[in-house]
């Protein structure tokens, strides 16, 4: 039987900066890379390597390690190892483990081409390779092609606060962060269809790009600390669809693979509901605001890109033909672009945060709403066309079936729901009375879109 080899695609990196001044008054930068470009931030260092395994043929009754190599950069934060090669066979797979702390991450064939011939980031500055040998497999064996390497840094900056810092440590296990190449990291976020949000800004050329929840603190340098490996998810990369375009078109839409099993809304447990009706314009009504992100600080150190929460005010909405923003006085920081704009005290986004600016010392920071109609599309259509949703935590009183206006009863919705359609239903016990009436010859996929859905006749 003839064997596959895998060989991991070619990788470009490249570093990006932009900037962006409106009027002489007021500017706006992107807040994942502040007014100092995210190479300044996030510095690291590829180094090439080789790390060849050798060829094993497995043995009738013994599975086992065939081969361990260690990895050790003195003094970096962290690292990732990329592959260059590799075949593991049905049966036989990989371990890596952080000798700082122990986390652990297992790469058969699957894990491994879904992680893009790259390995999850760890923490510390070395890691052991382990080849486990399955008694069937043939013709196994590794090559390391070299490590992504942290660059410890000594001094950071705080360059986006406008006036007074409150944000305050926070556990929200809906957000984490979207930690790009070129090592910069930016906030990402769980919606009630599954969709994971960040801002478009955040996304570089460069492919294998990681979502990662469960925050650790960073070290006592302010260097952040990945999270464990079973915390982190590849980025899907023929999922993004996204728009870098400035103010009021600024967002990213993706998906992830599985790690150890599960999608991130299943093992954080926890979404944000998206909404499109909220501040209309009134001067006599505004709509408080959080922000939850993982932005720099450096009071202390080890809260720096680490999750924090700071409560404002929306202050103006805006509709432009395709744009759509919000500006709001909130505080945040270089790295909580792509958090989500939460309704204060409501289990709702309105937006995505992407630009922050002042006028003199007052903060006037900026997000897509999801009034935009690209944005509000790509996010209905995530789990596929002719998608109508049912959701009763939802708090928006108005019903279209959308995922911004979605239907309180699992009759209503399949009512509504076209021929050969999709109905998801959020997380929640749904009772459906005896008499609502279901036709059979309609074909519609029942889709638990996040969480446990129950369903009980009355």
């Amino acid at each position: 039987m003839p064997v596959s080899i895998q060989r991991a695609r070619a990788r470009t990196l490249r570093w990006s900066l932009s900037m962006m001044v409106l009027g002489s008054v007021l500017s706006v930068t992107p807040f994942a890379q502040g007014n100092g470009g995210a190479a300044t931030d996030a510095t690291f260092e590829y180094k090439g390597l080789t790390v060849n395994s050798g060829v094993f043929d497995g043995t009738k009754g013994r599975t086992g390690v065939v081969y361990s190599a260690r990895i050790e950069e003195p003094d970096v934060p962290w690292m990732r190892v990329y592959f260059e090669e590799w075949h593991l066979g049905e049966s036989s797979y990989l371990t890596i483990r952080s000798l700082e702390d122990g986390g652990v991450q297992r790469l058969d064939s699957k894990v491994i081409d879904q992680w893009g011939g790259s390995s999850a980031y760890f923490s510390g500055d070395a890691v052991e390779i382990q080849l486990h040998l399955a008694p069937s497999d043939r013709n196994v064996f590794f090559r390391v092609a070299g490590v992504r390497l942290g660059i410890n840094r000594a001094r950071w900056s705080v360059r986006d606060i406008c006036d007074e810092d409150d944000r305050v440590a926070s556990n929200d296990p809906a957000i984490g962060r979207f930690f790009r190449n070129p090592g910069a990291r930016c906030t990402v976020w769980i919606t009630s269809n599954g969709a994971l949000l960040t801002a478009g800004h955040c996304l570089n050329a460069a492919t294998n790009e990681v979502a990662e929840f469960n925050i650790r603190q960073s070290d006592q340098n302010g260097n952040p600390r990945p999270s464990a490996p079973e915390d982190q998810y590849p980025v899907i990369n023929n999922s993004i669809v996204w728009r870098d375009e400035g103010v009021g078109q600024d967002w990213l839409v993706f998906n992830v693979a599985p790690t150890l099993g599960q999608m991130p809304y299943q093992r954080q447990n926890a979404f944000y509901r998206l909404a499109r009706d909220y501040f209309t314009g009134s001067s006599s009504l505004t709509t408080p605001i959080t922000v939850t992100g993982c932005g720099i600080d450096l009071n202390p150190p080890t809260d720096n890109r680490t999750q924090q929460t700071s409560d404002g005010a929306l202050l103006s909405d805006h509709v432009e033909d395709e744009l759509a923003w919000i500006v709001f006085d909130t505080v945040a920081e270089s790295g909580n672009s792509g958090g989500p704009l939460i309704w204060t005290g409501e289990d709702l986004s309105i937006g995505i945060l992407t630009h922050g600016g002042c006028v003199g010392s007052q903060t006037r920071n900026n997000g897509t709403s999801f009034k935009n109609p690209a944005l509000a599309d790509v996010v209905q259509n995530f789990p596929g066309a002719n998608t109508t949703y049912v959701d009763a935590g939802h708090s928006i009183a108005a019903e279209d079936g959308t995922v911004f206006r979605p239907f309180d009863t699992v009759g209503e919705g399949y009512a509504a729901v076209a021929d050969g359609g999709q109905l998801s239903i959020v997380k929640g016990t749904y009772h459906v009375p005896s008499s609502t009436a279901f036709n059979g010859n309609r074909a519609v996929r029942l889709s638990p879109s996040v969480g446990e859905v129950r369903i009980a006749a009355n």
